[in-house]
């Protein structure tokens, strides 16, 4: 009898343990922290803890002030503040420098819409491929009910932009919160250092990592995160006639823009960035779509991935093996916070043509005032497809006619 009480004391001590460590952890959950892949258990212990915000959209025809000019960044408005204990850096320079120097939360916690007026701001760069990077990140890695995304990760682990596979990924071509020396030297060795550099970056994950995948998104991202980065770099109005590594340097290890330093006078956007790539692509035309089967240098090229500029396929990609698999079936708040992120990530990609792709259902009458009234008319409704089927299965003629007519747009 006193084994007896004695285990049911045990069981009862060891639940109220297990039960005040969930909730100390509930408690805790930052307001950056994704939801991506909680349970329904999780996820409604969680909700009630945060401030619910609605983003603003973002204006993907905006423009900085003095187009047309140069203008230094680098001033006494926005000086290097390295960053502190608490501070949170991640896996992109250009974010991580944007914080140091104040143009963005020096904490590097953001919202979206901070994190695209930072880049047109800082950088120059287009409205449209910003608004499209930010919001495909604040959808994979951030809290779309908190409009809050960690440019990196955090000490607790919760997901940021640090988590591998979705904006972060192999062949990525900078990682600044772990600065590979020997990458740099390599780097430095070669002709053209940036493209070069991509080019190795592949063949070494083929020959070097079992796992190495490099399609979905990261496809068209690898080659855009390159192209990016020397369009910044090698404009003369930088005071830098030539890709410099010191400057580089400047960047990916420490987060710093060097002195001098100024913006293009024009946007780098969709169009410019679509043309450089075309460009990478021919002059490195290294690998289609595909990852490595089983083990090193098995590399299968993977039809299902779209490839470089083909705008509606990338952004019907993504809704499938991005969004649908960390989100299969969000309910109440969190699916209408989803839904109106939708909207905004969309945005770009109707300049090109792309129709509309809810896969949550047609989204608020809020939201959609964002929209030409006959886009909504004809929207795609994919909550009664299966996600196995593939995303375009349950499409209706009009829809799939416009994504297999610009899967051939090259912007």
């Amino acid at each position: 009898m006193p084994n007896d009480r004695m285990t049911r004391l045990t069981t009862v001590l060891l639940l109220i343990f297990t039960f005040t460590s969930h909730l100390t952890e509930v408690l805790a959950f930052p307001a950056y922290g994704s939801l991506a892949g909680l349970s329904e258990e999780e996820l409604a212990m969680i909700i009630p803890t945060l401030e619910i915000r609605k983003g603003p959209p973002p204006d993907i025809h905006a423009k900085p002030d003095n187009i047309g000019v140069p203008v230094l960044v680098n001033d006494a408005d926005h000086p290097y503040v390295p960053p502190g204990p608490g501070d949170i850096r991640g896996p992109c320079p250009g974010l991580n420098t944007l914080a140091n120097h104040g143009y963005l939360p020096h904490d590097g916690v953001a919202s979206p819409k901070e994190i695209v007026d930072a880049v047109m701001t800082g950088f120059n760069m287009g409205a449209d491929i910003a608004a499209l990077v930010a919001y495909a990140a604040h959808l994979g890695d951030g809290n779309s009910l908190t409009d809050k995304l960690s440019i990196g990760g955090a000490r607790d682990g919760s997901r940021g932009l640090n988590f591998h596979g979705t904006f972060e990924g192999d062949a990525f071509f900078g990682d600044n919160h772990s600065f590979n020396e020997t990458l740099f030297q390599k780097m430095q060795a070669e002709a053209d250092p940036i493209f070069d550099t991509f080019n190795i970056r592949i063949k070494d994950g083929i020959s070097g990592n079992p796992k190495f995948a490099f399609n979905h998104i990261r496809y068209p991202a690898g080659y855009a995160e390159s192209v990016f980065t020397y369009l910044l770099f090698r404009h003369p109005w930088t005071a830098l006639p030539a890709v410099k590594m010191d400057v580089i340097r400047t960047f990916f290890q420490d987060g710093k823009m060097p002195d001098g330093f100024h913006r293009a006078p024009l946007p780098i956007g969709m169009l410019e960035i679509a043309a450089e790539v075309v460009a990478l692509w021919g002059q490195y035309p290294i690998v289609l779509p595909g990852h490595n089967e089983d083990g090193i240098d098995t590399y299968r090229v993977n039809l299902t991935s779209p490839t470089l500029i083909t705008w509606c396929w990338i952004y019907g990609d993504y809704i499938e093996n991005t969004v649908l698999r960390l989100y299969p079936n969000p309910t109440g708040e969190l699916r209408t916070a989803l839904k109106r992120n939708l909207v905004f990530f969309h945005l770009p990609f109707a300049e090109v043509g792309c129709p509309p792709i809810f896969p949550y259902g047609p989204p608020t009458s809020e939201a959609e005032g964002l929209m030409d009234q006959a886009e909504v008319e004809g929207v795609v409704d994919q909550t009664q497809a299966p996600v196995s089927s593939g995303w375009y299965s349950g499409y209706s003629g009009r829809v799939w006619d416009a994504l297999v007519r610009t899967t051939t747009c090259w912007a």
